[in-house]
């Protein structure tokens, strides 16, 4: 179980690494507020496992993924540890332009407080702001 939960990490963290974000400001053809929205939005689903609305945020290649068994993992083995949001306490955008690609995206990182724990989420959404990575730490 745990193993799966890894690997499923470590794919995303690829993803998430694979582009060149050098901390870049977010691309123009974002507009900041509706990106932090959206990224709450995830955050806040999250927190009570609301996978229909995650699902409804996600690309498609990532609905794909997120499959009701890799969702079931992600409760038992993090969220039922976390207990309750309290605050998202800090939240960064910047553009990720992915190796051989000239697609801009918009990347976001998170500092969430929960009962139990802070974690990190690092979201990423496409032009259509549909969440194309999806990672928690």
């Amino acid at each position: 179980m745990k193993r799966m939960w890894i690997v499923l990490l470590a794919i995303s963290l690829l993803v998430a690494c694979g582009g060149n974000s050098k901390n870049k400001p977010l691309d123009a053809s974002y507009d900041e507020d509706k990106v932090k929205t959206k990224a709450t939005e995830v955050i806040e689903a999250t927190a009570v496992e609301d996978w229909e609305k995650i699902r409804g945020i996600c690309s498609e290649e990532t609905r794909a993924a997120l499959t009701d068994e890799v969702l079931k993992k992600v409760s038992d083995e993090v969220l039922s540890k976390l207990g309750k949001l309290e605050e998202i306490k800090e939240m960064q955008t910047m553009d990720l332009v992915r190796k051989g690609s000239e697609v801009h995206y918009a990347l976001v990182i998170a500092k969430v407080k929960f009962e139990n724990k802070e974690m990190i989420f690092t979201l990423s959404f496409n032009p259509k702001m549909e969440m194309v990575d999806y990672f928690m730490k």
